[in-house]
């Protein structure tokens, strides 16, 4: 369940563009709140499935500090409309970065990915 969450995520991504221009534009943001949807629904499914493997980096303690101190400056400059909206830039990867490296077991992976991604 949490590949085929993954995969329409970054499906949606892909064609995220095309359709909030050409075949969408009534609903543009209705389909990019629809990646923040199945970004939280696909880490809700990995949460659940009782995996405990984080990735061990020292990007991931930097991209941890820079949240934090946006989410600071956020706080002290006062919240608005376009600071939220801004906020939601730099949290929205993070689930990836703890969801992608559970998915990719082995080298195969990618050679199965890689392909249907292009």
């Amino acid at each position: 369940m949490l590949r085929l969450l993954i995969g329409l995520f970054l499906l949606v991504v892909v064609v995220e563009g095309a359709i909030r221009k050409w075949f969408l534009p009534e609903l543009s943001n209705a389909v990019f709140a629809l990646k923040d949807v199945m970004l939280a629904s696909a880490f809700a499914a990995f949460a659940l499935s009782g995996q405990t493997r984080l990735p061990k980096s020292q990007a991931m303690v930097l991209w941890v500090a820079w949240v934090a101190l946006a989410m600071a400056h956020a706080v002290i400059a006062g919240f608005s409309l376009q600071a939220i909206i801004g906020l939601r830039y730099y949290l929205a990867p993070l689930p990836l970065i703890v969801i992608i490296p559970a998915l990719i077991r082995d080298p195969g992976d990618l050679d199965r990915l890689a392909p249907w991604a292009v």
